[in-house]
């Protein structure tokens, strides 16, 4: 536990410098500038010069990429080079745009154009131009310097669409007051705070698993010395009546209600409060990693809730699985043992009680707990079949099955024993063979279903605005729970084929 809280805190200061990076990170900008024949003479020239001053004049924390356009845009690594543009060809102003736009969006920065509005050359008319931008979440300004009535129309739409501004200007003076106003509203939109909380939210609720962590540990620390003093205490005082209810740690919480006993998940936390606890910290703490990727809040919360739980439950069963497992294993071996003390001329129990004291084996802990319950008043066959039913052992049904009718018809009890270690003996093999055949089909299904998740997570780690619809449009979110639900019974289909009974 204690290497656990090291590691974490590693990363937590570790990203802490990213996190607090990502919160002051520089904002980006990118500018279009129309470099096509019909912006040839002094419209380009007083384009370029009031693109020149404003961009020198630009915030220090702003970065900026500078692209020039007729039929595609070329990016200009210094604005000295928008001097060497003299105006010429046909303009794919449409193309340029829907580029432009993929580009911005990419760096989640506004989109500045300066052009005439008109266009020759695009592949892409008005109405798909239109279409393509309503999934696009980019902010779209233009300056546009003398264009005609019907140009003005498309990029005041497309302006309005976007959430951008649209300004038109009949005089080369007058363009660096437009720009200026452009970019100036630009700032005021990108330095709102909405893009700095997730990450500081990400930062905080970060810390405050820790913290939650730290806490629980101390708490429990301070737990075990309480039970060290009451154990040294107790040997000085009379003993207590059965009807004073001890302090129980382990007492059944929503996690055990929901999954059962998960102490083999992690069995060096002691108690069930305390993982409780922890299950409730790996959420938040998810929750707040997926607010980072600047999900929606609820549905960071649901995805981490719903992430936790499967993990959770895959990890309980998957315990259980190995419990069983090794209980399995060891049987034969067992049950060897107890024949050979049945052979030397002990009695069951008294060969049960031999093999229970001295191993320390899942098998031995098992029948220790049913050799209390004999002598505590319980049939021999209810307590082995309980052991049977709480590790789910075919194998030792058959056994507790023989052993009834052997009490009542008579027989070698060694020797029953003995043949049933051989027979669970041969199962197990016919298991560990099917095992091996199926593991193809069984690391076939576990890609198949990290496959979309992983894609998914990828998506909205680099392209965020591609899968946005998933949270932005109602049928996006109906979708997702489609998919979700799909995934859950696909890997119940695929479980039933690969889990295959010997």
């Amino acid at each position: 536990m204690r290497l656990l809280r090291l590691v974490i805190a590693c990363a937590i200061l570790a990203l802490a410098p990213l996190n607090l990076a990502s919160a002051v990170e520089r904002e980006y900008l990118v500018i279009g500038v129309d470099v096509s024949g019909s912006m040839r003479g002094d419209a380009l020239k007083s384009t370029i010069s009031a693109a020149e001053k404003i961009i020198r004049d630009l915030n220090s924390e702003r970065v900026l990429e500078l692209y020039v356009f007729t039929r595609e845009p070329i990016k200009l690594d210094d604005v000295k080079y928008l001097e060497t543009q003299t105006g010429g060809g046909y303009t794919a102003l449409y193309d340029s745009i829907w580029t432009l736009t993929l580009r911005a969006a990419e760096l989640s920065a506004p989109l500045i154009i300066l052009t005439d509005g008109q266009d020759s050359r695009s592949s892409l008319s008005e109405n798909e131009l239109t279409e393509l931008l309503s999934g696009v979440l980019v902010n779209i300004n233009f300056i546009s310097y003398n264009p005609l009535p019907e140009d003005r129309a498309v990029l005041d739409e497309i302006a309005r669409l976007t959430g951008g501004k649209s300004v038109g200007v009949t005089e080369s003076v007058k363009l660096i007051e437009a720009l200026t106003q452009v970019v100036a509203e630009v700032d005021i939109k990108q330095n709102s705070p909405s893009r700095t909380v997730p990450v500081l939210i990400a930062t905080v609720v970060s810390v405050i698993a820790l913290t939650g962590l730290q806490l629980i540990t101390g708490w429990r620390r301070r737990e075990g010395r309480i039970d060290k003093w009451t154990e040294i205490l107790d040997q000085y005082e009379v003993k207590s009546t059965p009807d004073q209810a001890p302090r129980n740690a382990n007492a059944p919480t929503f996690i055990t209600k929901l999954f059962g006993d998960t102490s083999m998940i992690a069995p060096g936390i002691k108690g069930n409060v305390e993982r409780e606890a922890i299950f409730f910290a790996s959420v938040i703490a998810l929750s707040g990693v997926l607010v980072w990727f600047r999900l929606p809040l609820i549905l960071a919360l649901t995805l981490s809730l719903l992430s936790a739980i499967f993990s959770l439950r895959l990890l309980a069963e998957r315990a259980r699985r190995k419990l069983r497992r090794h209980f399995e294993n060891e049987l034969p071996s067992s049950l060897r043992l107890i024949a050979s003390s049945l052979a030397a001329g002990l009695s069951f129990l008294q060969a049960l009680d031999s093999f229970s004291a001295d191993g320390n084996s899942q098998v031995a802990r098992e029948f220790r707990r049913a050799l209390s319950e004999i002598q505590m008043g319980s049939p021999v066959e209810k307590a082995l079949g309980d052991v049977a039913d709480r590790m789910q052992s075919e194998d030792l049904k058959w056994v507790v099955f023989a052993f009834s009718i052997q009490r009542e018809v008579g027989g070698g009890l060694a020797k029953i024993l003995q043949t049933s270690a051989e027979t669970i003996d041969n199962r197990s093999s016919l298991r560990q063979e099917i095992r091996t055949l199926s593991t193809e089909g069984r690391i076939s299904s576990y890609i198949l279903m990290l496959l979309p998740p992983g894609i998914f997570l990828f998506l909205l780690a680099t392209k965020r605005e591609f899968i946005s619809l998933f949270w932005v449009e109602s049928i996006g979110q109906g979708l997702l729970i489609l998919i979700i639900m799909l995934m859950g019974l696909a890997w119940i289909w695929i479980r039933r084929l690969v889990n295959l009974a010997a």
